[in-house]
């Protein structure tokens, strides 16, 4: 637990084995909690007034996949208020094999998706970005 010069307090709660943050609670009293994997990536994450410990729906949750016939993924499900409740929208990232951002696929309001890609040359320099573009059809399941 830390105090500032108002007095005010928050607390970071780590993960010893891993050295990752679980949850935090602001001065404001707002508490933030974190699940990982096995391999310390961060796999769900509850905002404040979604708490972990009462059951609630994670504010955001990501997935991984790794594979070596194809790019890699990072599929990241954001919670949002839909007016008649809540839903995930969806975002793929999609991953070279030396990390580098290939495409972004977000769900679009009403269907479809948006896409953005870059392209790089032989040096690993992006040498052509599409920014933002409409397609429908289902999004690919990474």
């Amino acid at each position: 637990m830390t105090t500032n010069a108002l007095r005010q307090k928050s607390s970071i709660t780590v993960d010893p084995g891993r050295d990752v943050t679980t949850s935090t609670v602001d001065v404001a009293k707002h508490r933030t909690d974190a699940t990982y994997d096995q391999l310390g990536r961060l796999t769900a994450e509850w905002l404040p007034n979604h708490t972990k410990s009462a059951g609630a729906q994670a504010s955001t949750t990501y997935s991984y996949l790794l594979r070596n016939n194809g790019p890699q993924a990072v599929t990241t499900r954001s919670l949002v208020d839909t007016g008649s409740g809540t839903d995930y929208v969806t975002s793929i990232s999609l991953y070279d094999a030396f990390g580098q951002l290939l495409q972004t696929q977000t769900d679009a309001e009403g269907g479809g998706r948006v896409v953005s890609d870059t392209f790089y040359d032989s040096h690993g320099w992006a040498r052509h970005t599409n920014n933002r573009y409409f397609t429908d059809g289902a999004q690919p399941r990474a």
